[in-house]
C-alpha cells in the first residue's frame, strides 16, 4: 500500500516541482514551532499554495484552518521522530530509492530537458532568412587545408565581400549555382548533426554574419541572417500534380495542367480533378490530400505557393517544380499551439535529438568546472599497465591492488571516485565492455568507459548538492521524508489499532449504535419451484403463505431443491427497486395454473441499530477517524506549539 501511495506522489510531485517558489533565507521567519522545531514561512506558503492548486485566497480564515491542518501533522511527525522511525533500516532505504528517483530525472530536467524545451518553443515562433557557403570534408584532403580555407572565406564575407558571389565561386554545395547561397527561412527543430547551425542561425544578429565557421555532417558553414518572421505554421492542402520529365514534351504537361485549372473554374469538386488528373499515385485516390506540413518540407516554390492562399477552399493558379506542374488548394491552416498544449511533443523532440547528449555534455563540464573537479591522471595510466586483453572478456573479475587509489575528486576531496568505484562501474556496465571487444584497442576502451564513468559521477555529485542548490527540491524531498513518517506512525497509532482491536471496534459500535441504523425494510421473497406439477405448486404457493420461507423450504427440500427462495431486504428509499411489489406486509403476488413462480412480502420491519457484521467497514473508518482525533488530541497535551501571530497577520490578506 505504501508503496503504491509514494509511487503516485513522486508523479505528482515531477509535474509541480518546476512551479515551486521560494524564499531568500534572510526574509524567511519563522511562523510556528512544535516542540521548539521552528517551520518556516516558506515551508507553508509553498504547502499552503500548493494544496490548493494556485486557489489560494490568504485569507484569514482559509489561512487558520490549513494552518491547524498542517501543524497536526507536524504534531504526527514530531511523534514519529520519538518513535525513532527516522532511523528505522526499511524507511531510510525507502526515502533514499525516492531520492534516487526524483534526483534522476529532477537535475537532467531542470539543467537540460526544461531548457531544451523552452528554447525549441521559442526558435518555432520564428523563421529566420539564410545563405550559407559550405566548405566540404573530402576524402584523402587534409582537415587543416579545409579550416584555412573556410576560415579565410569567413574573414573575407566579414569584411564586406559580395556573400553570393562568394558562394557561387567557392561553396561546396551542390545547389550553390541554382540557389547562390540561398537557404530560404529556417526554423527549429533541424535535424541530427545540425544544432549547432540552427543555433547559429538563431543567434546571429539580422543582416550580419556568423562570427564562427559552424559543424554539421556536410562540412563547415558559414552563414549570414538577412531577415526574420514570424512562424508561418502548418497549413493542410491537397494538390493536383501533372509530372513534367526534362526528356518529355514540356507543353503536354502544362497543356493537361490548365485542362485541370478550367475544370475547377468551371465549378467542379477540387476532389473530383485531382482523382481525374493528378499524377502523383499516393494522393490521386484520396483527392490529392497531402495533410499538413510546415516550412522547409518541399520545394520552396511549391510552399509559397500553399503559403499564400489566404483563405481555405481557395487554390492556386497552374505553378512548376522539379516534379512537374502543381495546383495545390488549401483546406486549412494552424499557426503553433500555446507551448502548453505541444510541451509533450516538443520534449519527445528533444530527447530523442542530439541536442539532448550536447546539453547533457556541458551540463557535466559545467559541473566540473564548478565543482572543482580535479584528476590523477597518472592513477589511470598505472591502472591501465595493469590490465590484461582479459578485461574485454568475460574473464575479468576486477582484481587489482589499485582499488583504493583515488581517480579524481569534487570540491577538494570532499567527494572522491577511486580505482575501486570504476571497477564497480565497469563490472556492471559489462555488456558495454564486452560490445568494445570487437572494434577497440585496451587502452581506447578503458579510457572511453573512464570517460562514461566521470560523467555518471559529475551527476551523481551534483545530485548530492541538490537539496543545497534547489530549495524546491529540498521542500519536495522534506514531503517524502514526514510522508512516510506519517504513513508509519498513522499506520501503528490508527490504521492498524483501527482493524486489530476487536473489542475496542465493537465497545465503539455499542457506543454508537443510534449511527448506524436500518431503516424501515421490507423483506420480499422471490420463489421459484421446480419439476412440480399444478397441485404440489399451490399446495406450496399455499404453505409459503402461512408459514414463511424458512419452513417451506425445510419442508419441500428434504430429498431435492423443489423449492428456490431469494430473500431480499428493501430500505424504503430503495422501493423503486421492488418495481410493481406494493410496500404492503403479507402482499403475494398472482398465482394460477402454469404459474412456477411468485413474490410474497413477508414482514415489514421496523428501523433497527445495523449490527457490527452488517456495517464493519464504515465502523472501521469511523473507528479510525475517533482515534486519530484522540491520538491529536494527546499530542497537543504532550507537546507545545506556538504560532508567531504578527507573521501569520502579515502573511494574511483579510
Amino acid at each position: 500500500m505504501r508503496k503504491n501511495y509514494f509511487l503516485a506522489f513522486i508523479a505528482f510531485a515531477l509535474l509541480i516541482c518546476f512551479d515551486v517558489k521560494g524564499q531568500s533565507q534572510s526574509d524567511d521567519p519563522v511562523l510556528f514551532s512544535v516542540e521548539g522545531k521552528p517551520v518556516k514561512l516558506s515551508e507553508f506558503d509553498y504547502i499552503y499554495n500548493k494544496t490548493s492548486s494556485g486557489q489560494s485566497d490568504f485569507s484569514m480564515s482559509s489561512v487558520r484552518e490549513y494552518l491547524d491542518l498542517y501543524i497536526k501533522f507536524k504534531l504526527k511527525v514530531q511523534k514519529a521522530r520519538e518513535m525513532e522511525l527516522d532511523t528505522v533500516r526499511t524507511l531510510a532505504r525507502e526515502l533514499e530509492g525516492y531520492r534516487r528517483q526524483l534526483a534522476d530525472t529532477y537535475l537532467i530536467d531542470k539543467e537540460v530537458t526544461e531548457k531544451l524545451i523552452e528554447e525549441a518553443y521559442d526558435r518555432k515562433k520564428r523563421e529566420r532568412e539564410v545563405w550559407h557557403i559550405l566548405v566540404a570534408f573530402k576524402d584523402g584532403e587534409d582537415s587543416s587545408a579545409v579550416r584555412n580555407k573556410a576560415k579565410s572565406i569567413l574573414s573575407m564575407v566579414s569584411k564586406g565581400a559580395d556573400f553570393e558571389q562568394m558562394a557561387l565561386g567557392q561553396s561546396d554545395d551542390p545547389n550553390v549555382s541554382k540557389n547562390n547561397g540561398y537557404l530560404g527561412y529556417r526554423t527549429a527543430l533541424m535535424p541530427n548533426g545540425f544544432y549547432d547551425l540552427e543555433t547559429a542561425i538563431f543567434t546571429t544578429p539580422i543582416g550580419e554574419v556568423h562570427n564562427s565557421l559552424i559543424e554539421s555532417p556536410m562540412g563547415l558553414h558559414i552563414i549570414k541572417v538577412t531577415d526574420e518572421r514570424p512562424a508561418s505554421g502548418e497549413i493542410e492542402v491537397a494538390h493536383i500534380l501533372v509530372r513534367d520529365p526534362a526528356s518529355e514534351a514540356v507543353k503536354g504537361a502544362e497543356a493537361k495542367i490548365n485542362k485541370a485549372w478550367e475544370e475547377l473554374e468551371k465549378g467542379r469538386y477540387f476532389e473530383e480533378v485531382a482523382m481525374e488528373y493528378s499524377e502523383d499515385r499516393i494522393t490521386m485516390a484520396k483527392g490529392g490530400y497531402l495533410g499538413f506540413f510546415g516550412i522547409n518540407r518541399y520545394e520552396d516554390s511549391f510552399e509559397k505557393a500553399a503559403f499564400s492562399l489566404e483563405e481555405n477552399g481557395t487554390y492556386s493558379k497552374p505553378f512548376r517544380t522539379s516534379l512537374g506542374w502543381h495546383i495545390v488548394k488549401r483546406i486549412n491552416k494552424k499557426d503553433l499551439e500555446p507551448l502548453s498544449v505541444i510541451r509533450p511533443r516538443i520534449q519527445n523532440q528533444v530527447k530523442q535529438s542530439d541536442r539532448f547528449q550536447i546539453e547533457r555534455q556541458k551540463m557535466i563540464e559545467d559541473i566540473k568546472r564548478n565543482g572543482g573537479f580535479a584528476e590523477f591522471d597518472n592513477v589511470l595510466e598505472q591502472f591501465i599497465q595493469e590490465l590484461d586483453e582479459d578485461f574485454l572478456t568475460y574473464k575479468y573479475q576486477g582484481e587489482s591492488d589499485m582499488k583504493n587509489e583515488v581517480l579524481f575528486i569534487f570540491n577538494k576531496g570532499d567527494y572522491k571516485q577511486t580505482v575501486g568505484d570504476f571497477i564497480e562501474y565497469v563490472m556492471r556496465n559489462q555488456r558495454k565492455r564486452l560490445q568494445m571487444s570487437r572494434t577497440t584497442e585496451l587502452e581506447t576502451a578503458v579510457r572511453n568507459l573512464y570517460e562514461d564513468f566521470v560523467n555518471e559521477s559529475s551527476i551523481k555529485y551534483e545530485e548530492s548538492k541538490l537539496e543545497v542548490k534547489y530549495p524546491e527540491f529540498r521542500a519536495l524531498m522534506r514531503e517524502y521524508e514526514e510522508g512516510i513518517l506519517l504513513f508509519e506512525a498513522t499506520k501503528i497509532h490508527v490504521w492498524d489499532k483501527a482493524s486489530e482491536d476487536e473489542e475496542g471496534l465493537k465497545a465503539f459500535h455499542e457506543a454508537n449504535k443510534e449511527s448506524y441504523m436500518w431503516g424501515e425494510r421490507a423483506v420480499v421473497v422471490n420463489y421459484e419451484l421446480k419439476d412440480v406439477n399444478d397441485r404440489k405448486a399451490s399446495k406450496i404457493h399455499k404453505y409459503a403463505v402461512k408459514r414463511g420461507h424458512e419452513k417451506t423450504l425445510k419442508k419441500y427440500n428434504k430429498r431435492s431443491e423443489t423449492v428456490v427462495a431469494n430473500v431480499v431486504r428493501y430500505e424504503k428509499a430503495q422501493k423503486d427497486k421492488m418495481g410493481d411489489i406494493p410496500w404492503e406486509e403479507g402482499y403475494v403476488s398472482a398465482f394460477g395454473d402454469g404459474d412456477r413462480s411468485f413474490v410474497i412480502v413477508e414482514e415489514i420491519l421496523p428501523p433497527q441499530p445495523k449490527k457490527l457484521s452488517e456495517a464493519r467497514g464504515y465502523i472501521i473508518a469511523d473507528y479510525q477517524d475517533y482515534l486519530e482525533k484522540q491520538w491529536v488530541k494527546s499530542l497537543k497535551e504532550k507537546y507545545s506549539v506556538e504560532v508567531n501571530e504578527d507573521i501569520l497577520a502579515q502573511y494574511t490578506r483579510s
